[in-house]
């Protein structure tokens, strides 16, 4: 099993890639959109770079998992799923609470 962390240093937060290396299976857990709050733009950096390492690592993304409800891990996760059509995002059950009470 291998877990590295990519730091976002504008939010200060972690992504994980956690892949298995002799299958080649991988997890992400938390990918990070890329906003500038002064320039109200997104950016995908963050998450082409993390899609670039699994793709040059050969690597069979699964799973995008978001361990909490942040408006820039939500983003990141569609993001990546665009490059990674077949992986599976997934959050907690407590999700459609937060989204009906913002909703």
């Amino acid at each position: 099993m291998k877990i590295e962390a990519f730091f976002d240093e504008p939010t200060s937060t972690l992504t994980y890639l956690i892949a298995d290396e002799q299958t080649s299976d991988a997890i992400v857990v938390d990918p990070v959109l890329d906003y500038d709050p002064q320039a109200s733009t997104v950016a995908t950096r963050s998450v082409d770079e993390l899609a670039d390492k699994i793709e040059r690592e050969g690597l069979r993304l699964l799973y995008i998992l978001d361990t909490h409800v942040h408006a820039d891990h939500m983003t990141g996760s569609a993001a990546l799923k665009k490059r990674f059509p077949d992986a599976r995002v997934a959050i907690g059950a407590r999700i459609t609470d937060v989204q009906e009470l913002f909703g």
